[in-house]
């Protein structure tokens, strides 16, 4: 999987995500109903557009502990599900 992204400036999240969890070609597929694989493709560009910028660069006081426990457990539901996924080789 590495090799389909050799130029360190193409990693980011986003475009990894729309490299590998594209739902109309997918190279990690959660699943083979299309809808599916929809639904986890707009899960993670929200969680990268929604929660990783603001929370990634900078420590915030005011976060209360319920949304960032609440936040680190979908995060962790996300990774099951991407861990649960099949390569595509076409």
């Amino acid at each position: 999987l590495a090799q389909r992204i050799p130029h360190t400036g193409d990693q980011t999240l986003g475009k990894l995500i729309d490299q590998f969890f594209s739902p109309n070609k997918p190279v990690l597929s959660i699943s083979s109903d299309k809808d599916t694989r929809v639904n986890l493709f707009k899960m993670l560009q929200g969680v990268d557009s929604y929660l990783r910028n603001p929370y990634h660069h900078q420590l915030d006081d005011t976060t209360a502990w319920s949304w960032a426990w609440s936040a680190v457990g979908l995060i962790d539901r996300l990774l099951v599900d991407v861990d649960s996924c099949t390569v595509e080789t076409t």
